[in-house]
């Protein structure tokens, strides 16, 4: 392979990766937020239970 070959694909790489970690960070709040949620409905839930036994 001539060197400008081998830039191509490094170049079309490159370029796929980035695209990748654009759509990964889009998705991140997503499902960073959707984890917060779960984590307070299972919180509240604990709490709720722990209320029920004082009970």
């Amino acid at each position: 392979m001539t060197p400008i070959n081998a830039v191509i694909p490094m170049m079309r790489a490159a370029t796929v990766i980035k695209s990748i970690k654009k759509a990964i960070i889009c998705k991140l709040p997503l499902c960073l937020s959707v984890c917060l949620l779960y984590e307070i409905k299972n919180k509240k839930e604990r709490n709720v239970r722990k209320n029920f036994g004082l009970l």
